[in-house]
This record gives structure tokens, C-alpha cells and sequence, in this order.
């Protein structure tokens, strides 16, 4: 895919998924000091107030920022709020020994899910659970650089979500990613 895109056609892909989804665009520019500021990055974050839901993808700056964008990074999906339940979750596509000895196994209920995925975590009834919705199944299946994480750390529950993938995302691929981490914060959330 080619490296560099027309900042008005990024800003674009972005305003059109933000008022989609009733969320504010924020769009900020900062220097990297440790290059002496030569090197300048452009983040849009999305941010739906009512869920505690931030979306955020940084590009490298051309020298007429105003005009293109560079090397689009790993998109970022965040919710943080309390919770009361010590939850530790991580799940990956499991390696070679994982499927030999079939260690950190998910039982979802779906066979293709679980023989793909490991999972890691200190509630297995919890893990399994939220791992037997079949679209958040689906997703992860049809999306294999996904990586999800979901932690609670001094009753702050953090989940998050993470497309391995840099590219540029058109409104649609946008969209079809907020709608799964949104269905995955739903469910967690009707979980604890």
C-alpha cells in the first residue's frame, strides 16, 4: 500500500467515522525531542465521552503536513473505567507447543476459535464467556493482528485493543472495528 496520503483524505475517513458514531475528533501534532524535534507526528484520537471509549492512530508528518501524511501506526482502541472484579486477560493465535500440549486453552464453544487462540487468564469461567459471543469470535478469526488485552489495576478496569496492522483505515474499516471493541466492552462489562 502506498506510504503516503492526502491529509484531507485521512481527515476525511476520520470526521465521516466520528459523526457515524456521534464521537469527537481530535487532531493534535507533536515533535519527537529525542531527534531534536526533527521528527513530527500527527495523532487523531477519537473520544465517545459516554462509554469511556478512545480511538487513536498516529502518522508520520511529510514536511507539508497540511498536504500529506506518512506511515500510518497500529490502530488503538482504550476504554478505561472502575470496577470491583480483579480481572487479567490476554489472548494470542497459539504457537506450535501451545497446540501440541494444549495449554492455555479457551473453550468458547466454537472448534476453529479455540484451536486458534490461546488465552491467558485468571478467571477462566470469565474468559470463556466472553469468548462465546460469535461475532467478537468472528472478528478475531477474520482479523488475526487483533491483539486484546483487559486488565484492573487498583479497581481501574483498562481494556484494550490493538489492529497490528499500519495502514490507512477507510471509514468502513473504522466503523467495523469500533463496533466489535464496543461489543466487547459491552460484554465485559455485563460480565464483572
Amino acid at each position: 500500500m502506498e506510504n503516503r496520503r492526502s491529509y484531507a483524505d485521512v481527515l476525511d475517513n476520520w470526521a465521516q467515522f466520528c459523526s457515524k458514531n456521534n464521537l469527537t475528533l481530535e487532531i493534535s501534532r507533536k515533535s519527537e525531542t529525542s531527534s531534536g524535534g526533527a521528527l513530527q507526528y500527527l495523532y487523531f484520537e477519537a473520544i465517545n465521552d459516554s462509554k469511556t471509549i478512545t480511538i487513536l492512530q498516529s502518522f508520520f508528518q511529510a514536511d507539508s503536513w497540511l498536504e500529506f501524511v506518512e506511515r500510518p501506526h497500529k490502530l488503538n482502541f482504550l476504554f478505561e473505567s472502575r470496577s470491583i472484579k480483579d480481572i487479567q486477560l490476554s489472548i494470542w493465535e497459539k504457537d506450535f507447543f501451545e497446540r501440541l500440549f494444549k495449554r492455555n486453552k479457551i473453550i468458547s464453544g466454537n472448534l476453529e476459535f479455540d484451536s486458534t487462540f490461546s488465552g491467558s487468564c485468571n478467571d477462566m469461567n470469565f474468559m470463556n464467556e466472553l469468548f462465546e459471543d460469535i461475532e467478537i469470535q468472528d472478528s478475531l478469526l477474520t482479523n488475526r493482528l487483533l491483539l486484546l488485552n483487559l486488565t484492573t489495576k487498583r479497581d481501574s478496569l483498562r481494556i484494550s485493543l490493538k489492529n497490528m496492522q499500519e495502514k490507512y483505515y477507510t471509514t468502513d474499516n473504522l466503523v467495523q472495528h469500533y463496533d466489535i471493541f464496543s461489543r466487547i466492552v459491552d460484554r465485559v462489562l455485563n460480565l464483572i
